[in-house]
């Protein structure tokens, strides 16, 4: 779709063109130059036979989603289950990442930790995974249908559906691991690896995956079913309702008292030793709680990014 010749006329944001001339140049290496945005749309590929193609229009126009109103962005917020703010965001596909990810900043949870005097933003979702699932959507999915692209923030997930399955030569479990790019939309893509928001190496879903681990998150999933693919980013609070009442219960134990030992979990449930071990062992493993001190005066305390 994206390398069809555009029957029309279109007006092309020439700022827009250069500004993805000069990230070009300096984030990948790039020798071109700007002269015209015609001449440099042709040597960007964008041309066939003196007419714009469709990634042309979608990436550079403002008027993109009149012309292609499926190229848009719906994005919901939900709160306790009620739907708190949503937005629809439009224009050039370039900018669009960028301007989803300003709405859902507003709406998503932030706290702070301090690291050598170095004071770190921590968000309900790592940014860096919630560009690239944005991102990924963009380039991926299917300019035909006529849905659109949907992000759905939740109190437990952040969901990104886009019209489009996965080629039939990458399967759910090849994004887990590193696989080839085969991207449904090429002219798309190469321009937002010029623009430095992809990468050419079917590395996306490992970053998000990367991400998240990261931030202490329970591993994102993919799904695809019925011509839709959806990337989903559990929360920590999804995170929480997977753990058992003990676990829970073993887990605010440490929280309320800063820094506890296994038999204190031990009494203060009532359990045995063996099952005061499993309920550690299994917040240890989840990136809940971190060990301090060994031997007998091992002890354990909330880590550091559960604090949000």
């Amino acid at each position: 779709f994206d390398s069809l010749p555009f029957e029309g006329e279109a007006v092309i944001d020439e700022k827009l063109v250069l500004e993805l001339v000069e990230r070009a140049k300096a984030r990948r290496g790039m020798k071109i130059s700007f002269s015209t945005t015609r001449k440099t749309l042709e040597k960007l590929g964008l041309t066939q036979r003196g007419k714009l193609v469709n990634a042309a229009i979608l990436l550079f126009s403002p008027d993109a989603t009149a012309y292609y109103p499926q190229a848009a962005i719906r994005i919901g917020v939900w709160r306790r289950g009620k739907l708190l703010d949503e937005t629809l965001v439009e224009g050039p596909l370039l900018k669009q990442a960028d301007e989803a990810l300003d709405f859902l900043k507003k709406h998503m949870f932030k706290s702070y930790e301090v690291k050598e005097f170095e004071r770190i933003e921590l968000w309900e979702y790592p940014l860096e995974a919630v560009r690239e699932a944005i991102v990924n959507a963009i380039i991926h999915r299917d300019y035909c249908s006529t849905s659109l692209t949907y992000v759905k923030l939740t109190d437990t997930s952040l969901k990104v559906v886009n019209p489009g399955e996965l080629p039939p030569q990458i399967t759910i479990e090849d994004l887990k691991r590193e696989h080839l790019s085969i991207p449904r939309n090429p002219k798309i893509a190469k321009a937002f690896y010029y623009w430095g928001y992809f990468e050419a190496w079917g590395e996306g879903t490992l970053k998000i995956i990367r991400e998240c681990r990261r931030a202490g998150l329970p591993e994102p999933e993919f799904h695809q079913e019925k011509g839709f693919f959806k990337i989903t980013l559990w929360s920590k609070a999804k995170k929480l309702e997977l753990l058992s009442t003990g676990e829970r219960q073993a887990l605010e134990i440490v929280k309320i008292r800063g820094t506890c030992t296994r038999a204190e979990i031990q009494r203060a449930l009532g359990v045995s030793e063996r099952t005061a071990r499993r309920y550690l062992n299994k917040l240890l493993k989840e990136g809940l709680i971190v060990r301090i001190g060994n031997g007998k005066r091992t002890a354990y305390k909330l880590a550091e990014k559960q604090l949000l």
